[in-house]
């Protein structure tokens, strides 16, 4: 691993949250009829965004944690069903786990960045001799 990789999942995060900020969904400002009209007309497009979005990250969380240190592979095992629980249920309109999992996705990937920035900086291999 690379201390690089540690400020990618950083800068990840940030763009992340940047994003989750400018997208246009109705708020509790807006009047009911328009909530309700917004989420009638993108309702099941909504669902399976969101289903598809966290198997995807679950898998990533999988994938990535197994090449961590025991700890961090529990955290990482840990967000990943809870984000898979998560996608199954909001199939169904269960909202449980609604903002548990995306900020299990977010502790995990921070101890993981912090974890590549600390960690030491492996030296040059030694020439092996014939």
């Amino acid at each position: 691993m690379r201390r690089r990789d540690g400020w990618w999942g950083i800068a990840f995060l940030i763009l992340l949250l940047l994003q989750a900020s400018i997208v246009s969904v109705p708020t509790a400002k807006d009047p009911a009829e328009h909530v309700k009209a917004f989420y009638a007309a993108h309702g099941t497009v909504i669902v399976i965004a969101q289903a598809v979005l966290f198997v995807a990250l679950a898998m990533f969380t999988v994938a990535v944690a197994r090449a961590q240190v025991r700890w961090l592979v529990g955290v990482g095992l840990a967000s990943a069903g809870l984000m898979l629980v998560h996608a199954a249920v909001s199939l169904f309109g269960a909202s449980a786990l609604e903002a548990v999992a995306p900020f299990s996705f977010v502790v995990f990937l921070l101890l993981l960045s912090f974890g590549m920035l600390v960690q030491p900086i492996p030296g040059p291999k030694a020439a092996s001799t014939a």
